[in-house]
């Protein structure tokens, strides 16, 4: 959405926008309460999200946040919930791309500097089922988007 807005206030400098350019607005504002619920119920449940999102990684591979004989959970877990604020304020203002570009492409870099492509697919794998557990159709159309988005860009 801040994306969208920033665009269309340099396309329309010295005009008013047109019926088309303005679309997205009203896509958005048909779909403001839904997202803000979304974003709510999300910060008030992101501790469980993340409780069975670890419990469910374990499960596929016990040894998932190894390396060597280091345990990095800690450090992944701390990833993961951020990843999931990032997924979340994405989804409140519809903004996809300032996501890509604000988190993804950063923390892209740093998985494929430490060769986590096969942990972060699991990972957000797994987060999209999880997330679906939790939330209704609607919601999960809403936030799924983001985090395949994710799982592409970082694991991809």
């Amino acid at each position: 959405m801040l994306t969208k807005l920033k665009r269309l206030s340099i396309d329309v400098d010295g005009r008013y926008a047109d019926h088309n350019e303005l679309q997205f607005l009203h896509d958005y504002l048909d779909s403001a309460d839904d997202r803000i619920s979304l974003y709510e119920k999300l910060e008030g449940i992101h501790g469980k999200i993340d409780e069975q999102l670890e419990s469910d990684l374990k499960a596929i591979d016990p040894n998932l946040y190894r390396r060597g004989d280091r345990d990095v959970s800690a450090v992944c877990k701390r990833d993961r919930q951020h990843a999931l604020r990032c997924i979340s304020i994405a989804t409140l203002l519809d903004d996809l791309e300032r996501l890509r570009d604000d988190y993804l492409v950063w923390d892209s870099i740093v998985v494929r500097a430490f060769r986590d492509q096969r942990p972060a697919n699991l990972t957000y794998q797994t987060m999209a089922k999880v997330l679906e557990s939790f939330l209704s159709d609607e919601e999960s159309h809403l936030i799924l988007e983001a985090v395949q988005l994710t799982r592409a860009t970082v694991a991809g």
